[in-house]
Formats: structure tokens, sequence, C-alpha cells
């Protein structure tokens, strides 16, 4: 098994339709970890902890969901819609942006 070191899941396995599915078989994923796979991602966010996270976690793996990436691209949008508008924001606010949609969500 090549050495892989990041496993991005960008498909809707794992969502709230598909909460019963992983993109990676276990056994696989266990396969991966022995061999210095450190990190996993699941762009999914809803459910927070899907089954390809938990699979990850299991064997020692960073996972994280796809929250972040889903609320730092509705900042930029955000942004975007108000530089159009000619108003213009300080840099810290899109930290409390963004932790405001993560604590929405959560």
């Amino acid at each position: 098994m090549p050495a892989v070191n990041y496993i991005v899941n960008a498909t809707p396995l794992g969502n709230l339709n598909h909460q019963d599915k992983t993109p990676i078989p276990e056994e696989i994923l266990f396969d991966f970890a022995r061999n210095g796979l450190m990190s996993v991602m699941d762009m999914n966010y809803i459910p927070a902890e899907t089954i390809f996270m938990r699979n990850a976690k299991k064997y020692k793996v960073l996972a994280q969901n796809g929250v972040q990436m889903a609320a730092l691209s509705q900042v930029r949008l955000y942004r975007f819609a108000l530089s159009i508008q000619k108003i213009n924001l300080d840099t810290g606010y899109d930290e409390l942006l963004v932790k405001t949609m993560m604590d929405g969500i959560k």
C-alpha cells in the first residue's frame, strides 16, 4: 500500500442523506493509517462526525469536517458582496463572521 498523508472526502457519502456510507472501507483506511496517514477531511458537515471520520479517529488519525471550509467560503462571498457595494471592513471582521457561522452550525 503506498504512503498517503491526507485524504479528502468530497463526495456525498457520509452526509445527512447517506449517513450509513463511507468513501473508504475501514480495513483500507486502517492500512493507510498504518502506513503514515496523518489527516482526513470530510467536506460534509452534517452530521458533524461521519463514519469516515470516526474510523479515522479510531486509528489515531486527525479528522476534520467541512464546517470551517463552508464558513470561510461564506465569509469570502459576503466580503465580495460588500466590496461590490464599496463597503470596507477591517480584517478582524472575517474571524467574527466565521465564529458566528460555526457557532450557529453546532
